[in-house]
């Protein structure tokens, strides 16, 4: 027997084939291990949508994890549960036909009470339907749906007083490695729907999420605070607030957070680490109706970068691409890239914004400093009706800077606006809007190379500049009846025009077109706030204002906040008051007991108080 043979005989794997020869004993083998598979049928739980499961349930998980992990499956049925905490090597595997709905009793699920990397999540909201924390190598799989049944919290925040504490989330993540969500369908969040907050290698795939669209309500869809190396491809999200949204610490969940895990004061520990959200692509994903496409704002003190979002579509959100700070100063945004995507019915197509009331934003290190924006570069992007084409603002100390839009298309209201920024690029963009399709102000380093005015206005310029320097504008063009193409206010030093196809006429203005506004009003289900400063409620059509300010008088627009557009159709369950297929306005005021539904052409279709939306749009 040669010594490769022996080798394999002392191993137990040599099998005699030669006719005379008897197979050897088989070494004892291993003690079996149990099922992969836990059945949580086997652990007591019963799927008949009123049993409650929570303990079965959890115990399935228990047993999954002390076996040294594996999958944990719920059959087909209902099964009622309150919160259940993942162990780590386990999977949460839903079938086809499985549902998971979330206890409509508020008094079981429990306050949470994790700790990791210096933060401390102190009973600061409820557990979730789902929840991990400190966990490696975790999994929510399936075919099957995660109900939230979100309205018992709903109706308990309308209560002053009931809730003393955040609601909780469908599925929350905290300090998790190696995490995989995947194929399953989450609906009815009573808050966040999918909350991370540092993890690490993350995947989120075909995953499936449905909210209703008011915005107070917090319905995020896909939300990652201070997470790394994180994947999201093929996700549907449809709700009220952000689509899918990046944010960091320390800024996220202050110390001393109230009910709806806010501050109002924006204090920052700034003694904390501070950890960015970073290294994700986010592709093939659709969001409709939200707050925004992808955001990457509010709390941005511990930074955002090296992101990729590329072969999406945004129908309907307020913001397709949301790059801005919340008040507190610090942190920074930069080396993002968007690519191939689609938008349709946008508030605002991209928003790149370090800017923010002055007056609200607290003490830090640096009461002046702003976060840095810089880096950012968006291409092959469509968009067809939207509202503004580009907010871009920074600082005058810190311009956001190295901002480049190539090969875009983009139909709106309103063009692309620039203030306090730097090193700004348009190349082989197309803009179909009825006012100036650049408005820069403050910008130092700005190039416009073949730009497309495809829908000029007599004496309104194409371009519109004050207080810039160093602008180049070459190979554009402008479609017959418009001009002159630059318009200037002011100085604008090292402006250079040539290389057109067309002569690149300027003229001086005596005061500028279009001022600065960073907002205007929201698309179906999302809404938007009244402007800061501004002392006129939200651009709706002229027939709806009329019809807001003959039923409120001019006193009470200041108190507008609020208003939804919503659209019969839209959406397969919202059917719009007697199936009317014009688009209704809700008009909504702060210490105003009713709501207004005023139709696209001015007619009060309902003044309602205390309005039902699960009643009225189903």
């Amino acid at each position: 027997m040669t010594m490769s043979t022996r080798r394999l005989a002392a191993a137990g794997l040599l099998v005699a084939v030669a006719v005379g020869f008897p197979a050897r004993p088989a070494v004892a083998a291993e003690p079996p291990r149990p099922a992969a598979d836990f059945l949580v049928t086997a652990y007591g739980a019963v799927g008949d949508g009123t049993t409650t499961n929570t303990a079965a349930i959890q115990k399935a998980v228990d047993v999954c994890a002390a076996s040294g992990g594996g999958r944990v499956v719920v059959p087909a049925g209902v099964f009622v549960s309150g919160p259940v905490f993942l162990k780590s090597d386990v999977e949460f595997h839903l079938v086809a036909g499985a549902v998971l709905r979330g206890s409509r009793t508020i008094d079981e699920y429990p306050l949470l009470d994790v700790k990791a990397r210096g933060y401390h999540i102190d009973r600061w909201w409820h557990a979730a339907l789902l929840t991990g924390a400190n966990l490696k190598n975790v999994a929510i799989t399936g075919r099957g749906v995660i109900d939230g049944q979100g309205d018992v919290w709903w109706q308990a925040m309308d209560v002053p007083g009931k809730l003393k504490n955040g609601r909780p989330l469908t599925v929350f993540l905290f300090d998790c490695e190696r995490v995989r969500i995947d194929g399953v369908r989450i609906m009815d969040s009573p808050c966040w729907t999918v909350g991370s907050i540092l993890c690490r290698d993350m995947t989120v795939h075909d995953v499936s999420i449905r909210n209703p669209w008011n915005w107070y309500r917090n319905c995020d869809g896909l939300n990652f605070v201070s997470c790394a190396d994180v994947r999201v491809s093929n996700c549907s999200v449809d709700t009220g607030d952000d689509g899918i949204t990046l944010k960091s610490l320390p800024d996220y969940g202050m110390v001393g957070s109230d009910a709806w895990g806010r501050r109002n004061t924006f204090e920052v520990d700034y003694s904390k680490p501070r950890i960015p959200c970073e290294n994700f692509t986010i592709s093939n994903c659709i969001v409709r109706h939200a707050h925004s496409g992808v955001g990457m704002w509010a709390e941005v003190v511990g930074g955002i970068r090296n992101i990729t979002i590329s072969n999406c579509v945004f129908d309907g959100p307020r913001t397709g691409i949301k790059i801005a700070r919340w008040p507190p100063p610090g942190g920074f945004m930069k080396d993002i890239r968007v690519d191939n995507v689609i938008m349709r019915r946008v508030e605002t197509v991209f928003e790149v914004s370090s800017w923010h009331d002055p007056k609200k934003i607290s003490v830090g290190p640096d009461q002046d400093s702003s976060p840095e924006v810089a880096n950012i570069h968006f291409s092959n992007v469509t968009a067809t009706s939207a509202r503004i084409a580009c907010e871009c603002r920074g600082w005058p100390k810190l311009p956001v800077r190295d901002v480049s839009f190539s090969h875009c298309r983009i139909e709106a209201d309103r063009g692309f606006q620039f203030r306090d920024a730097a090193n700004i690029l348009l190349d082989d963009v197309t803009v179909d809007c009825p006012g100036p399709a650049v408005i820069a102000r403050d910008v130092k380093d700005l190039e416009l190379r073949r730009l497309d005015a495809s829908r000029p206005q007599p004496g309104v310029p194409a371009v519109e500049l004050a207080g810039c320097t160093d602008a180049w504008i070459h190979a554009c063009r402008m479609r017959a009846g418009g001009g002159p193409f630059v318009g200037t206010l002011g100085e604008n030093p090292g402006l250079v025009l040539g290389g057109s196809p067309v002569p690149l006429t300027q003229e001086a203005m005596k005061a500028a077109t279009a001022t600065w506004t960073s907002s205007s009003y929201g698309y179906t289900g999302s809404t938007m706030w009244r402007t800061e400063g501004n002392t006129t409620f939200l651009p709706v059509p002229r027939a709806v204002a009329d019809t807001v300010e003959k039923e409120w008088g001019r006193g009470r627009i200041h108190a507008i906040n609020g208003v939804h557009r919503m659209e019969s159709g839209a959406r397969p369950d919202v059917v719009l008051p007697d199936g009317d297929p014009r688009e209704i306005y809700v008009v909504m005021a702060w210490q105003v007991p009713e709501v207004l539904l005023i139709a696209e052409d001015g007619e009060l279709v309902r003044k309602a108080k205390d309005f039902d939306y699960k009643a009225n749009f189903r």
